[in-house]
């Protein structure tokens, strides 16, 4: 079990949430959670990226709570499609890929 693993496992059972480790994921009732290991130069870029050319904006639920919505503009899809490789190495999610009608730009 890696560390960042172990240490969400550990605040999980201090708040008595149940919850079970399945490989990187902790499953709880109701979810299942990807639990990345932590790798310093992706996150560093990818903090960047999102400092200079991005947004994070947190969004509401229909069933309450809330969700955080990445995005990053650039002039080249070739540069996002990048981008979104190493946030699935990290993250094993994918994003979407749009052009934005307005100016000569993706998103």
């Amino acid at each position: 079990m890696a560390v960042a693993l172990k240490s969400v496992s550990k605040l999980l059972n201090r708040n008595k949430v149940y919850h079970n480790v399945i490989g990187n994921n902790i499953v709880t009732r109701r979810a299942r959670v990807f639990i990345p290991r932590i790798r310093g130069i992706e996150i560093a870029y990818l903090c960047g990226v999102i400092t200079g050319d991005g947004s994070i904006k947190m969004c509401p639920r229909k069933r309450g709570g809330f969700h955080y919505k990445i995005q990053i503009t650039s002039d080249t899809e070739e540069y996002l499609r990048k981008l979104d490789d190493i946030f699935f190495y990290l993250f094993n999610n994918r994003g979407y890929l749009s052009k934005d009608k307005r100016k000569n730009a993706f998103n």
